[in-house]
């Protein structure tokens, strides 16, 4: 992934806007450090692996602006995901009004495999896979990026709310009528 070789710009626009050299610093780490953790959250929004990787590079120019303003909120990490998250969101909607939504399943090409050594269960076992993403990117918004980030990224209920700027009650919600409708739609699907 080509995420970090724009840290130097970071630098030379953390230097831009002022920010101290201790600020600056520690964006640098944490960008380094959790680049990987947010392309991941904004691919499972996106689906398109350039634009998640121009969603991240979006919010972390945000993020840069807003440290600048108000200086290191106190979780970086939270606060960096809600950014990347709406972002993602936000050049979704974007797309979407433009008629370039994708299917969303080109990055299933890898799907992991049983640890089967038979090759038709294999088979099987991403053919079930590419039917489950294919529900999921089916689901209403809220619903499909809360299933994402809950069962995908394995964030807690607390930080999906707080990366889609909802309670806690809300992802719950979310999160129940997701799975029933992907019981009911995949239910459907299968032979009788």
């Amino acid at each position: 992934m080509n995420l970090l070789r724009h840290l130097g710009e970071y630098t030379a626009e953390a230097r831009a806007l002022h920010l101290d050299q201790g600020t600056s610093r520690a964006v640098d780490a944490f960008v380094r450090e959790h680049a990987t953790l947010l392309y991941r959250l904004a691919a499972r929004v996106l689906s398109d692996p350039e634009d998640a990787r121009d969603a991240v590079q979006a919010a972390l120019t945000r993020i840069l602006a807003w440290v600048a303003r108000h200086g290191l909120p106190r979780d970086l990490l939270a606060f960096a995901r809600t950014a990347v998250v709406h972002t993602a969101l936000e050049m979704r909607r974007h797309r979407t009004r433009r008629g370039r939504r994708t299917a969303g399943l080109e990055t299933v090409s890898e799907a992991p495999t049983t640890r089967a050594e038979d090759p038709a269960h294999q088979a099987v076992a991403r053919a079930e896979l590419r039917r489950v993403l294919a529900a999921i990117e089916r689901l209403p918004e809220k619903q499909r990026v809360a299933i994402k980030l809950f069962e995908l990224e394995g964030l807690s209920v607390k930080e999906v709310a707080v990366a889609m700027r909802s309670r806690a009650g809300t992802v719950k919600v979310h999160l129940h009528r997701a799975r029933m409708s992907l019981r009911r739609a995949l239910e459907s699907e299968e032979p009788s």
